[in-house]
């Protein structure tokens, strides 16, 4: 029986993911890179970091509402706007640390301010997101599986390119056709597929 995993060329061994190399580390390239990042602090979580940088989103964020109120109905409101669009994505790259447990040692307390920078905040069902993010971090870059590389607004292949001509180029169409491209595909047939109906 032949290894999958073998290389063709006879003088090139194929050597096992978890072994002793030459510099007596053990496991694979990943997870000695890993060590080593962690030994390098890199993972440690920065507590006065994350103070003044919650501190300074905190800030900008009820001057940027502050604003908004005292300046009532005027164009310097488009401004605000701007000055608000940027504080809420600051919010939401914070709400990214929370969810990955960076900010807090428990994950009670980073989900409860996950809860108040994403829902009530700026609005992002922080559930949905961290679902989402998950499911990304399971399959990152895949097409079937990663939901951050439907091709709704932008495609990330040429095969995503090429299902999107027509109608599919309208917002939310490429995910419908694509679903049935991709039923057609794993199923191997040109079956219906559930979710359109075809």
């Amino acid at each position: 029986m032949t290894n999958s995993t073998a290389i063709d060329d006879a003088d090139s061994p194929v050597v096992p993911e978890n072994t002793v190399r030459g510099d007596g580390e053990r496991g694979s390239d990943f997870a000695r890179l890993s060590r080593r990042i962690a030994q390098a602090g890199l993972l440690d979580r920065r507590f006065g970091y994350y103070a003044v940088r919650l501190g300074l989103v905190a800030a900008a964020f009820v001057g940027g509402w502050v604003a908004f109120f005292a300046l009532g109905d005027s164009w310097y409101q488009l401004l605000v706007a701007v000055f608000l669009a940027v504080v809420f994505a600051q919010i939401g790259l914070v709400a990214h640390d929370l969810a990955h447990r960076q900010v807090f040692r428990s994950r009670r307390s980073s989900e409860i301010a996950g809860l108040v920078a994403g829902n009530l905040a700026i609005g992002m069902s922080y559930g949905w997101w961290m679902d989402k993010h998950t499911r990304h971090h399971a399959n990152p870059n895949h097409e079937d599986h990663d939901p951050d590389v439907n091709p709704d607004f932008l495609v990330w292949s040429r095969e995503q390119a090429a299902e999107s001509k027509g109608a599919a180029q309208v917002p939310g169409a490429a995910g419908r056709r694509s679903c049935s491209s991709r039923c057609s595909r794993s199923r191997g047939s040109t079956s219906t597929c559930p979710a359109s109906g075809r």
